[in-house]
C-alpha cells in the first residue's frame, strides 16, 4: 500500500510550507548527517555474492528509514506538491547511496537512471536472478570446506555463511513446508559433519 503523501499538514496552517518542514520520522526527511558519499555496505559489490549485498543494503535502507523509496511504498509526488523537492533529495541520495555500494565498473549500469526504485530493480533482476553457475560455484564451496588447521566453530561460521546465501540464489520455487526443511537441515549437518577431520571422530 503507497504511503499517502497528502500535503496537508499542521505546519501549513501556521503559516509554515510543508516544503521546508518535515517531521524526523517522515521517509522523505535526511538527517544532517546523511552524505551522498555514504556508503550502504563495507565491500562494495563487483559482480559475485549479491545475495549478502543485497541483504546488506535493505539493512541499512531500512535503517535511514528509507527503503520505501526502492520498494515501492513511497509514490513520487506530483510536480506541484510540497513534498516533491524533498523526494527529489532523498531520491538522488538514495540513488547516490546505492552507486558507492557497487564497484566503479558495476555502478555504471545504473548512473542514468533517474528513479532510485528502477535503479535498484534493476540491479536486482541483473544480478539477483538464480543461474546455475552460481549455485554450482556456491555448492562446490559448500563441498570444499573443511576445518583443516581451523577450529569447528570457524568452520561451521564459515559454513553457515554459505548455507544462508544459497536460498537467495536457489533453482525454482522454494518449498517453505515443514517436511523439506527438516530434510535441508539434515543435508546440512551431513555436510559439516562429512567434512570434518578424523580426529573428531
Amino acid at each position: 500500500m503507497a504511503i499517502n503523501n497528502d500535503t496537508s499538514s499542521p505546519t501549513e496552517s501556521s503559516g509554515t510550507s510543508a516544503s521546508s518542514v518535515l517531521d524526523v520520522f517522515h521517509p522523505l526527511y535526511l538527517h544532517p548527517f546523511d552524505t551522498p558519499g555514504t556508503m550502504l555496505v563495507s565491500i562494495p559489490f563487483g559482480g559475485i555474492g549479491f545475495g549478502d549485498r543485497k541483504e546488506g543494503m535493505l539493512i541499512s535502507l531500512s535503517a535511514k528509514n528509507k527503503v520505501q523509496l526502492i520498494d515501492g511504498t513511497l509514490t513520487e509526488p506530483t510536480p506541484n506538491s510540497p513534498l516533491y523537492p524533498h523526494w527529489q533529495r532523498c531520491n538522488n541520495m538514495v540513488k547516490a547511496w546505492i552507486i558507492n555500494s557497487f564497484s566503479k565498473d558495476t555502478a555504471k549500469i545504473i548512473l542514468y537512471y533517474k528513479i532510485a526504485r528502477e535503479a535498484w530493480n534493476n540491479l536486482v533482476e541483473r544480478y539477483g536472478v538464480a543461474n546455475i553457475s552460481q549455485y554450482y560455484s556456491l555448492q562446490q564451496s559448500i563441498s570444499s570446506t573443511s576445518p583443516g588447521s581451523s577450529d569447528i566453530a570457524t568452520c561451521y561460521t564459515k559454513l553457515k555463511g554459505f548455507w544462508d546465501e544459497l536460498p537467495t540464489i536457489s533453482l525454482g520455487r522454494p518449498c517453505t513446508c515443514g517436511a523439506m526443511h527438516a530434510i535441508t537441515e539434515a543435508h546440512k549437518l551431513i555436510q559439516f559433519l562429512s567434512g570434518l577431520n578424523e580426529i573428531y571422530s
